[in-house]
């Protein structure tokens, strides 16, 4: 490297600073050259590898650059912006950095510290190229492996510490050190350090290193306090960073013996202010010390120096007489298009019925022929945006209306009214030249309160059972308004590691009950149910054999943490975990139990899929749309890397299948924690969003997500402190920076949420009351500790009252719809039936000319009632549907395609000792590729069978409207859709029609029999799956004149190649001749819906007929049942009234 600039690598010491993405490595750097120089790459950009070369006579940083073109560049004075700027350029070759690096001496040969980017960036693949090139092009000097300390043991760095390991085999002059970063991120109260770098050292070990030096540090705390000893300026967080920082690094007994050439800038007595707050410079020394970054000095010092004399040796670049155009340069130049009459339309939707009301110019459409007829018995999130075979309201009601203006006057709540309003910001102003939207029922609407429907619906249902009509009292009946009633709704937590997402659910249920895991463990999965009942939360757990181990105990930290980590004795590896499942119950303010069941679900980290059904229930839970809400939650300035890509990427897929609509969208929140890591003076916010969040998500194919900003700590601490749970000293420092930030305007998270303006600005109003309050408090007391309004006003700006208001909205606007629409169906179809029933009666009682006219319409109609041929046609046309199997072949040859080329890569032999990591790596590349055949070969199969189910389901429908218009279905007044039998063949959705027909058989783990997992899924996970085996002994051939042994890496790869693809041909092949049979079934099924109905209708004929008796006999009964009709129609009104929105 550095060729284009001259640098005499003969003398240099190279030092290779590696990690993945966010483990504080370009801060390390920084440490260690005692100023904020190099910029941290959390967004995807080009970076390249930057060098920071020791000269001791410098007194500044300067920059060194050529470009493509060999053109030379000299910078006087480097800053962190400028090496930004390079860093980003494509035109930029080289580039280094010279100034003195403090705590390293300059011997015979000056440090070179080389920062490489992060090797497992999902958005660009060259950052792991460009490191893996830099680490090709040296075989000597020091390697700086920086680990995160709250992702040790991710898939990403596995791999590549894999390659490291094989690195240090291959050169023997490499030396390592392991600097284990963000130690300042641990509390010693809450976690055990020293057991935390003992798992840190078992992983090392584990990847064939053995004997690693581990210096635990904390890079932020080190830059923080040599910034403030050298009098350079902090902006308002690194102000608060140091206060609190400096607290936990102080302690009494510390030597200043290393750092005597850094106190050339003043004496030890000397005072510095720091945010109204006086500090000795010889303890700020002291809390330097503390933070691991001399020991890491003297350790990287003394593997370079050895015996090396102190001396300043001669680097030369390029002179800047070389290219004399270029002399005068102190900076490059980087780079970085008259309408028709108003209509009027009424849309009345309730979504506790779903029943939707249009009218266009004051008149009903005709249900027969208007294609609006669609909007009949769905959601409205299915309809108010195009989909597969239906264009959207608008455009439909463009085809009615034509293409002038409108008027549309919405009666239903505010959260569906929204969707009306997206639909027509998205969708309608393409439709028409101008849409006047009107919420017309908007005050009662927002005033509504769906919690307590459900309490008046139990109360309803109570008045049912206590009526006078035997028969709404059957078991079924209260057997199924139980089950309604008592349903659990899951809001399942999913995250890649090191994202808060504990501690994200810690803040939401006001307890620090879940531990942080950090380390790379088989983690158990944990439900936690709402129950207001309880004071505290109680905990019941059973091993996977079914033993119950935990039973009502009081849940403690301590204890979900021993249940987490207790392993299966009977594995003899010691690592399966022995809990299958944890269950947590307890209160969860804001979240009313009485009325729905909430759970949540805290899921294992994403990147540590040790355990296969880890994968299986998070897969389970993306796709499961009717049970669950699901929260990403991800490190706001870590969202790119290759391990969090394959879970947005399902999640993407998720919302592309969906037949839900705009609901599938709805359902995932997207949590960006951990944000008061960020220096809003140094980046803001509005820039993170647009150029790293937003578009890392839209890489994964994820387009306008309902993001939310938080910092899950801060609101965790606040209400651990409300709630009288004691802090730990740590804890109590980091609480006072947090509050101190976030009552501050520039931290408002709430105000990017994805909520409605007015609930925003609501949110930052009482934000900004608590804050002035605050302040007045405190400057009343003269105190610098935290008051009671600024505790509410860092709660409010944290960004997690924002994320509950929006579950809050989410479970009003579908869970509690849905759960009272199911609950109101379970009783209120049965009563509905009886009305009609009830006044067809009556109006056949009236007289006999009326009993006559019926019995005249009945007899004609059974009579007539002979559908044979219109069922034939119908069968026929069921019978040619088939299943396209041409885009499954499609996407089995690019799938193909990528396994050969993986045959294809690299060389033929390699020598043995490099074996390891080819082969993980080459395991690697056969799960990724395994991963998106999971993926886009279920696409492929399912959406061949909803194809079939969509065309079945119109001809279907097509076949009822048929025989609605033929009257069919009507006898007088008599209408067989109202009765309850009638819904068991009223397919008008794709579920409708799938029910229970096309579902795989799921991985079971009963003691230690596993049975075979069923399904394309599953089959694809066993041909590449991560444990695959590949054995080298078969392809090992010893080099008669080096006697060196090799590995014939190609034919091994072929020979696995082949297999995969043998298989995999075979399971595709299964899973053709599995969906076809499904498909046979659904046409079968189908067949079996239409013979139902023939007969359902003839035995309606038949028991009307038995009514139908005389009109003398009729009279009497609707006589008798006089009181109980009046009874029946007086609780529809109420049930009506209850449900109006």
């Amino acid at each position: 490297m550095f060729e284009r600039l001259k640098l005499d690598m003969s003398k240099v010491y190279p030092t290779l600073v590696v990690s993945t993405m966010s483990s504080g490595k370009s801060t390390l750097i920084n440490a260690l050259v005692g100023t904020d120089l190099l910029p941290s790459m959390n967004r995807a950009c080009t970076a390249k590898a930057v060098a920071v070369l020791d000269n001791d006579l410098k007194t500044q940083f300067a920059i060194h650059a050529v470009d493509e073109n060999g053109n030379y560049s000299y910078i006087e004075q480097a800053t962190k912006q400028v090496i930004a700027e390079y860093n980003k350029s494509n035109k930029t070759s080289e580039m280094v950095v010279e100034g003195e690096i403090q705590g390293i001496r300059n011997s015979k040969k000056s440090m070179l510290l080389i920062d490489t980017p992060g090797i497992n960036n999902g958005m660009d693949s060259a950052h792991e190229m460009i490191t893996r090139q830099v680490l090709e092009d040296y075989s000597e000097g020091l390697i700086l492996y920086v680990i995160n300390a709250q992702q040790i043991g991710t898939n990403d760095d596995s791999l590549f510490l894999t390659y490291i390991a094989q690195k240090l085999k291959e050169s023997p002059e490499f030396s390592i050190l392991f600097a284990v970063n963000k130690m300042d991120l641990i509390d010693p109260e809450r976690e055990n350090p020293e057991e935390l770098i003992e798992n840190c050292k078992n992983y090392i070990e584990s990847k064939g290193i053995s004997a690693p030096i581990i210096i635990p540090i904390s890079a932020v705390s080190a830059l923080l306090f040599k910034k403030v000893l050298q009098n350079q300026p902090l902006s308002k967080k690194e102000e608060r960073d140091f206060i609190k920082n400096y607290r936990q690094f102080r302690r009494k007994g510390f030597s200043l013996q290393d750092y005597v050439d850094l106190l050339r800038g003043g004496t030890l007595s000397e005072r510095i202010e720091i945010g109204g707050e006086i500090y000795k410079r010889a303890q700020i020394y002291a809390a330097l010390e503390n933070t691991g970054i001399s020991f890491l000095e003297k350790q990287m010092d003394e593997i370079m120096t050895k015996s090396f004399h102190m001396s300043a040796p001669k680097i030369s670049f390029i002179k800047e007489n070389d290219n004399p155009d270029m002399a005068s340069k102190k900076e490059t130049q980087v780079n970085k298009e008259g309408d028709k009459d108003m209509v009027k339309v009424q849309i009345s939707y309730n979504p506790y019925t779903v029943r939707t009301d249009l009218l266009i110019n004051g008149k009903k459409m005709n249900e027969e022929v208007s294609p609006l007829s669609y909007i009949n018995g769905r959601r409205l999130q299915e309809w108010i945006e195009p989909r597969e075979n239906w264009p959207g309201i608008f455009k439909t009601l463009r085809t009615s209306v034509g293409d002038g203006q409108i008027t549309i006057e919405f009666t239903g709540t505010s959260g569906d009214f929204q969707d009306v309003v997206y639909a027509k910001d998205n969708f309608g102003t393409q439709c028409f030249s101008k849409i006047e939207l009107i919420h017309k029922n908007k005050e009662t609407a927002q005033n509504s309160d769906p919690y307590s429907k459900i309490i008046k619906l139990k109360e309803l249902y109570q008045e049912l059972q206590e009526g006078p009509v035997e028969e709404f009292k059957t078991p079924d009946i209260q057997k199924n308004f139980e089950a309604a009633m008592d349903s659990e709704f899951k809001i399942v937590v999913i995250a890649p590691m090191s994202s808060g997402k504990s501690t994200l659910i810690n803040a939401i249920i006001g307890r620090d009950i879940l531990p942080a895991v950090n380390q790379a463990t088989t983690a158990v999965i944990t439900e936690i149910k709402d129950n207001d009942n309880l004071q505290d939360f109680i905990a019941n757990a059973d091993d996977k054999y079914g033993n119950n181990v935990v039973e009502n105990q009081k849940a403690t930290k301590e204890l979900i943490s021993e249940l987490n980590y207790r392993k299966d004795p009977n594995d003899p590896e010691g690592k399966e975990a022995l809990i299958h499942l944890v269950k947590l119950e307890g209160p969860i303010p804001g979240l009313p139990s009485d009325v729905l069941s909430t759970v949540f679900v805290d899921t294992p980290g994403g990147n540590n899929f040790q355990n296969k059904e880890h994968e299986l229930m998070m897969d389970e839970s993306i796709n499961d749309e009717n049970k669950s809400l699901i929260l990403y939650v991800f490190n706001g300035a870590q969202l790119g890397t290759n391990d969090s890509n394959i879970i947005l990427k399902k999640i993407a897929n998720a919302m592309k299948n969906s037949t839900n609509g705009k609901q599938s969208r709805d359902r995932f929140l997207f949590v960006a924690n951990r944000m008061d890591e960020y220096d809003t003076e140094k980046e803001k916010y509005e820039d993170v969003i647009e150029h790293t969040i937003l578009e890392q998500l839209k890489h994964c194919g994820i387009t306008e997500p309902n993001l939310f900003l938080g910092s899950a700590q801060t609101a965790k601490l606040i209400r651990m402190l409300e709630n009288g749970e004691q802090l730990s000293k740590n804890e109590r420092l980091n609480l006072r920076t947090l509050v101190e930030c976030f009552n501050s305007k520039e931290c408002m998270l709430s105000k990017y949420a994805s909520l409605s303006t007015s609930v925003k600005n609501e949110l930052e109003k009482k934000a900004e009351q608590y804050a002035e309050m605050g302040k007045k408090i405190r400057e009343k007391n003269d105190t610098k500790e935290p008051n009671e309004s600024e505790y509410k006003a860092a709660e409010i700006n944290s960004g997690i009252p924002a994320i509950e208001l929006a579950i809050k909205e989410y479970l009003e606007k579908y869970a509690i719809a849905i759960k009272i629409k199911t609950a109101h169906d379970t009783f209120m179809k049965k009563v509905i039936e009886r009305n009609m029933i009830n006044n067809c009666e009556a109006e056949w009682a009236k007289s006999q000319e009326s009993f006559d006219a019926i019995k005249e319409e009945l007899q004609q109609k059974q009579e007539k009632y002979d559908y044979s041929k219109k069922q034939e046609e119908f069968r026929d046309k069921v019978e040619h549907i088939e299943l396209d199997t041409q885009f499954i072949e499609n996407e089995k040859a690019i799938i193909i395609q990528k396994i050969d080329k993986l045959g294809c890569d690299g060389d033929d032999e390699i020598e043995l000792e490099k074996a390891d990591y080819y082969l993980e790596k080459f395991r690697q590349d056969v799960f990724s590729i395994g991963e998106e055949a999971k993926e886009v070969l279920d696409n492929a199969f399912n959406n061949g069978v909803l194809a079939v189910c969509q065309i079945i389901i119109q001809e279907y429908s097509q076949y009822i409207q048929e025989l609605n218009q033929d009257g069919v279905f009507n006898v007088g007044n008599y209408d067989m859709r109202q009765t309850e039998v009638y819904e068991n063949f009223n397919l008008k959705k794709v579920d409708d029609l799938l029910g229970e027909q096309y579902k795989d058989t799921k991985d079971v783990l009963t003691g230690q029999r596993r049975e075979k997992v069923k399904g394309l899924r599953a089959g694809i996970a066993r041909l590449f799956g991560k444990e695959k085996a590949f054995g080298v002994e078969a392809y090992k051939t010893i080099n008669i004149y080096t006697k060196k042994e090799f590995v014939n890496i190609k034919k091994l790869k072929q020979d696995q190649i082949t297999e995969i693809q043998h298989s995999f041909d075979k399971e595709i092949k299964e899973n053709i001749e599995y969906t076809e049979e499904k498909v046979g079934d659904l046409k079968k099924l189908t067949m079996d819906k239409l013979n139902g109905l023939s007969i359902m209708v003839k035995e309606q004929l038949d028991e009307i007929n038995e009514l139908l008796v005389s009109q003398e006999e009729l009279e009497k009964k609707v006589a008798a049942n006089a009181e109980k009709a009046k009874w029946i129609e007086d609780f529809m009104k109420k049930v009506d009234d209850l449900l109006t929105v």
